[in-house]
């Protein structure tokens, strides 16, 4: 019994920590895009903008380093942080950029694992945008009576071959992350839209939510 108790406990902590250090992988992009985009800015001599976007990445930072990557956020909370993001690269992208959010009614104070969207919607524009032409970015969250819904949209280059086109880590960050918090209790879907774009629609089991 002993034994087996023991056993249980090295896989939770493994599995801990594996959780973990797929969160803070996440740090590292989103930093790096962002510092960046303010350099050009300083360059530009563009200093007001500059330092709005210093804001804003600090908010990010502090955000991260001081949530617990095992911890789950309200979706409220995750919407502030990626409205911060977003912030942060339409001065990068300026008029190419447009993002619309919606969030259902009943949704906002339900538990997702935190920064479970941003790396999506960061794929998007990494993987997906044209050069000069305009990038459009759909959030669409609402739930069912037993599931919520996140769906992630764009007009951009959509999927292509899998061997060439792997839309980064993100994607992939995001589908260890969810099967590690809730094993086969979730579903992670893909594809592409008939008009043009790519979308990623994530089903999340509302138990252990916010009801």
């Amino acid at each position: 019994l002993e034994q087996t108790q023991k056993a249980a406990e090295a896989t939770h902590l493994a599995k801990e920590s594996q959780l973990k250090m797929l969160r803070y992988q996440l740090n590292p992009h989103f930093m790096f895009n962002s510092i960046n985009a303010i350099c050009t800015l300083i360059l530009k001599k563009e200093s007001l903008e500059a330092v709005k976007m210093l804001e804003k990445l600090c908010d990010l930072l502090r955000h991260s380093l001081y949530t617990d990557p095992l911890e789950k956020v309200t979706i409220k909370e995750e919407i502030g942080i990626l409205s911060n993001y977003l912030d942060i690269e339409k001065c990068r992208f300026t008029n190419k950029l447009v993002v619309d959010i919606s969030v259902a009614d009943g949704c906002n104070e339900l538990l997702i694992p935190s920064m479970l969207i941003q790396p999506l919607v960061e794929n998007a524009l990494k993987h997906g945008m044209r050069s000069n032409q305009l990038m459009c970015i759909t959030i669409a969250i609402e739930k069912t009576k037993s599931y919520l819904n996140i769906k992630v949209s764009d007009t951009g280059k959509g999927f292509g071959d899998e061997s060439t086109n792997k839309r980064g880590i993100g994607l992939a960050n995001c589908e260890q992350r969810l099967k590690l918090m809730y094993g086969k209790s979730h579903r992670i879907e893909k594809g592409n839209l008939s008009e043009g774009g790519a979308w990623v629609c994530i089903t999340l089991p509302m138990s252990g939510h916010n009801k």
